[in-house]
């Protein structure tokens, strides 16, 4: 049979392979970060009378050092921020041994949820893969905080279903989500005829109470009938012909719209006026709403970004 191994034996058997560093390991032997401890301003030059002012590299950033130099009793370093990816140089230590860098570890981030792997910086790029919660990053660039964004919400009333919610004029691409219409309204049940005269036009078909229209002609008065007619076009369907807008008694049929809109693009009506609160339905292009409230801007503040 085979000899026992002994400890020691087992020791020295895995010594290779604890003496074989790592991916990680390797990096973190040949990158060195340090942290900012106290604000500081970063120079184009070693020498801070040669060089101009790049920026103030803040309290918290990460910097990676690319070389060092000892000048004038003072340390500088040559880094690259994380933030921004702005390369310059930085006084690690003043003369009187003031700290303003320190050593830090190389940085990762462990998500704590699903999220997105973005091809680029804008909150709308292109998507690469779903993260999984407990998948660990490198940084290599940031955070950077998006920019605030202003969006303009309106509350309104659908006229297909009657449902009232908030939605967005525009989308992030500066097209319109809706747009006002000089509109009219039927207000009373009546028919569309191809013809001016009412005795001598066919119907085409009837209008039914709070259909839009859109005005084509008209008014025009019918003197011989004491009435008022006017050429439509039903915003439903796209049916065009005449019809009665005032009846010789003095009863409107068709009135002014009021503050109506139509949907240029299909847009979600959201229950409240936060923008992405719940989606009541899918507004359809073409669809016709009914301002009730609005138009407000929504400021949302920008989210925090990293490249890894």
């Amino acid at each position: 049979g085979s000899a026992a191994l002994q400890p020691g034996l087992i020791e020295l058997g895995l010594e290779p392979i604890r003496s074989t560093p790592t991916e990680l390991a390797v990096l973190e032997m040949l990158q060195v970060y340090l942290v900012c401890v106290r604000d500081v301003a970063m120079t184009s030059e070693a020498e801070i009378k040669d060089g101009r002012s790049l920026r103030k590299l803040a309290e918290g950033e990460i910097v990676e050092v690319g070389s060092c130099l000892e000048a004038t009793g003072s340390g500088r370093v040559r880094c690259c921020a994380l933030s921004d990816l702005q390369e310059g140089w930085v006084t690690a230590r003043s003369s009187s041994g003031l700290e303003y860098l320190a050593r830090t570890a190389k940085p990762y981030h462990c998500l704590e949820e699903d999220t997105l792997l973005q091809g680029a910086f804008e909150s709308s790029s292109s998507e690469l893969r779903r993260l999984r919660r407990g998948e660990v990053l490198e940084l290599m660039e940031g955070p950077r905080r998006v920019p605030s964004l202003k969006t303009v919400r309106i509350r309104c009333k659908a006229k297909k279903d009657g449902k009232i919610g908030w939605l967005t004029q525009g989308d992030l691409a500066g097209s319109a989500n809706v747009e006002s219409l000089n509109l009219l309204v039927c207000r009373q049940s009546i028919a569309i005829t191809d013809a001016f005269d009412i005795a001598s036009g066919r119907p085409v078909r009837k209008l039914n109470a709070g259909e839009t229209l859109e005005l084509l002609e008209g008014p025009v008065k019918d003197s011989t009938r004491n009435l008022e007619r006017m050429r439509i076009k039903a915003t439903l369907d796209g049916q065009e012909g005449w019809v009665t807008a005032v009846g010789n008694q003095g009863t409107a049929f068709i009135e002014e719209g009021g503050k109506l809109s139509i949907c240029r693009q299909s847009v979600p009506l959201e229950n409240r006026f936060p923008s992405g609160s719940g989606t009541l339905r899918m507004l359809e292009k073409g669809e016709i709403v009914d301002l009730l409230e609005g138009p407000k801007t929504e400021t949302r503040e920008g989210i925090e970004r990293i490249r890894g």
